[in-house]
């Protein structure tokens, strides 16, 4: 037993010099396991079995590394691991990028392109580097699995490269509005909005309260969460009146960190956005801005037109897909009409292929795609399973059948090891594979932003047709637009026009995210050849795709 003290109230940096003399275990604020074994530390003044000896001392009882032994699993990189490590660490950039990186507090930086071209490791290589000249910095992003890679590149980076200091931290928007509601309320705010309502609601409250301060102290504050659904509260009537009975408020939030880098930047609110440049300043904040992979209602525009701008970096080169398979994915997007796809292959990067599987049995399915896999693994020594993946369709879209279970069967069958990105408690624990041998599986909805060297794409065919016929359309803002545009009596047959064109761009935008999620080798499941996107595919250069 080592003790420590936690301040959980007390912001980060507070007590700086001022901690008692030799007591190192002080923490503020929000306590991550990083944070807390790495002020674990030898008591030279007590030699007691309460405290940490030295490593050549005592067997009997724990060093700091026999703990962290005991305690961790430490990763081990693969050889894909290091080549991402290395790309996204190097300190020469080209001549183009040193003129935005000299200019990094300037304005708005922000990084715009299509899926694959490279935006999110554009973004952690600008945090990387920001990190280097002692600048803290937090990546937000929505995707729980791509939080769950970003964890696992950034403890291989932490363990290999001691000049990058503070490592940057990633986590979700829904994190860091909650950071942000309590530095301006108090926690006790943030405990009670926690006690009245649902996980997906509270954040939809922190940005009230935050954009809206005065009016959001003086609103009634429900004693339960019966008052919040509106059913009858069985409470005593006595207790918070408002906000403000409760909150300490902070009128001006200082922002956390230094820099804030923004993942998805497209599936922001412009509320959301207007927020981070009242706290960060424009300067302060970098986006990664996709093209098409907008998969809200809206698409976020940060160039607000009022803000100072660093630079607004298109990117058009394929920095995952090698050139073949780059390639045939520009001929699928073609054959489906994708507007304006411009992804151009890096010719420097050969190789790649697809490989189409047409298996109607769900559970036959995994076991011949896993094959292919195991193939793919036996003729290429240098890759391990964690450096493929596999992306599996929620039950939504395959009513009466369960893809991740069967996955999970399959693999256990076989004794093999695998990661569940797709199960709840893993993505909020923000849990990562740790080791060699773990399949990542993901599902589709969480598949932005990460790759794999073989990608596997099981029942592709299913997630298209259920996205197609259910697209999250606003469908009362589509009717406002056409109001606006065509005036208030518009035509029946102009809304149909407009929803079916919404729909489609809604499927299609999905569909090309995992799409060019493989570097080397993607392999597509379809359960039915005939289906429409297997219409689409058999009409693609037969060269091009291997048919099983």
């Amino acid at each position: 037993m080592q003790s420590v003290l936690w301040l959980p109230r007390v912001p980060p940096g507070a007590l700086t010099g001022a901690t008692p003399s030799g007591r190192t275990g002080i923490f503020c604020a929000d306590l991550n396991w990083h944070q807390l074994i790495d002020r674990f530390v030898v008591n030279d003044a007590q030699r007691k079995v309460q405290t940490l000896v030295p490593a050549d001392q005592d067997s009997q009882h724990h060093s700091y590394d026999s703990l962290v032994k005991a305690l961790t699993a430490k990763v081990v990189p693969t050889r894909l691991d290091l080549m991402r490590v290395n790309a996204l660490t190097q300190k020469r950039f080209d001549v183009d990028k040193q003129a935005y990186v000299r200019r990094l507090g300037s304005g708005l930086l922000m990084f715009r392109g299509r899926a694959g071209t490279g935006k999110t490791f554009a973004l952690i290589q600008m945090a990387i580097h920001l990190a280097r000249q002692g600048k803290s910095t937090r990546i937000v992003t929505y995707n729980h699995g791509l939080i769950s890679d970003m964890a696992r590149a950034l403890t291989v980076i932490r363990d290999r490269h001691k000049d990058i200091s503070p490592v940057p931290e990633v986590d979700t928007r829904w994190m860091l509005m909650r950071e942000l509601f309590g530095l301006a309320f108090g926690m006790d705010a943030v405990k009670h909005a926690g006690k009245l309502y649902r996980l997906e609601e509270r954040e939809a409250l922190f940005l009230h309260a935050l954009r809206h301060p005065k009016a959001f102290l003086k609103e009634d504050v429900p004693c339960c969460a019966n008052k919040v659904d509106g059913k009858k509260c069985p409470c005593d009537p006595e207790g918070c009146k408002t906000w403000a009975d409760i909150s300490v408020y902070c009128e001006k939030v200082l922002a956390p960190y230094d820099f804030l880098l923004v993942d998805e930047g497209q599936d922001w609110s412009t509320e959301h956005r207007d927020l981070m440049y009242d706290i960060f300043d424009s300067g302060r904040v970098i986006v990664a801005d996709g093209v098409d992979q907008f998969v809200d209602h809206a698409r976020c525009d940060w160039d607000r037109g009022d803000i100072a701008k660093n630079r607004v970096v298109p990117l058009r080169t394929s920095r995952r897909t090698k050139a073949a398979t780059c390639d045939t994915i520009t001929d699928i997007a073609r054959a489906l009409e994708v507007p304006d796809w411009d992804v151009e292959p890096d010719q420097t990067v050969t190789g790649g292929r697809i490989t189409v599987l047409v298996e109607p049995q769900p559970r036959r399915a995994i076991v011949r795609a896993l094959e292919l896999l195991g193939e793919d693994l036996a003729n290429q020594p240098q890759m391990r399973p964690v450096d493929a993946l596999v992306c599996l369709p929620h039950t939504a879209a395959t009513p009466g059948t369960n893809y991740c279970n069967l996955f999970e069967m399959v693999r256990e069958d076989n004794r093999a090891d695998y990661w569940r990105g797709y199960e709840w408690e893993t993505r909020q624990n923000r849990e990562y594979p740790s080791r060699q041998t773990a399949l990542r599986a993901v599902l589709y909805q969480s598949c932005r932003g990460m790759e794999g060297w073989t990608t596997l794409c099981m029942g592709l065919d299913l997630f298209y047709d259920h996205v197609t016929a259910r697209p999250d359309i606003d469908i009362e803002g589509l009717r406002d637009e056409l109001k606006a545009d065509l005036g208030f009596l518009f035509a029946k047959s102009a809304f149909e026009e407009r929803l079916a064109t919404e729909q489609r761009a809604y499927a299609l935008n999905w569909l090309m995210i995992p799409l060019t999620r493989s570097m080397d080798h993607l392999i597509i499941h379809l359960t039915d050849a005939d289906s429409s996107l297997g219409r689409v595919l058999q009409g693609i250069d037969r060269d091009k795709i291997s048919w099983r």
